[in-house]
């Protein structure tokens, strides 16, 4: 088997593998692999209700969303609902400028959240934490549309 840029051939190997880097302690219980862990989502999809601001017991701003987002096709009969909570600077922003309907692109992470409901079941949710949400702001005039995007920090606010 050939061999990976700067790692030896391995023959037990079949690229592509994602764990294909070597670890450098021995001893590791991952010694020989690392697989790289990557939890980041896109998704673009319609707000299902006007977003509403809260503020936690510390005073931080968060807004929790739900967006359909449709496969597509030619019936658009499959549609995906997902949850997404977004905090601070991006909750404000999202809620002054969005309204049930509009389009949204969310880029975040996935979180799970576990429970025992009151019937003693486990119940698991999966929602998205938003990093960036990207929408239209409203138009001014005939073809005047502008893009919004808000993140968790400002531009003023980035250390370095």
């Amino acid at each position: 088997m050939e061999s990976i840029d700067g790692y030896p051939g391995d023959e037990r190997m079949a690229l592509p593998n994602p764990c294909w880097a070597r670890t450098q302690r021995a001893g590791s219980p991952n010694t020989g692999r690392i697989c790289m862990q990557i939890n980041h989502i896109i998704i673009a999809g319609n707000l299902t209700k006007d977003p509403e601001l809260r503020e936690t017991p510390n005073g931080v701003s968060v807004s929790n969303l739900r967006i359909a987002a449709n496969r597509g096709g030619k019936d658009n009969s499959e549609v995906l609902f997902m949850d997404v909570t977004a905090w601070k600077k991006t909750a404000e922003v999202v809620c002054e400028y969005c309204r049930k309907g509009d389009e949204l692109v969310v880029e975040g992470r996935i979180s799970q959240d576990e429970w025992v409901d009151k019937d003693g079941n486990k119940r698991v949710k999966h929602e998205i934490i938003a990093h960036n949400i990207q929408f239209k702001l409203p138009t001014m005039g005939e073809g005047s549309e502008t893009v919004g995007s808000t993140s968790g920090a400002s531009r003023d606010e980035v250390p370095f």
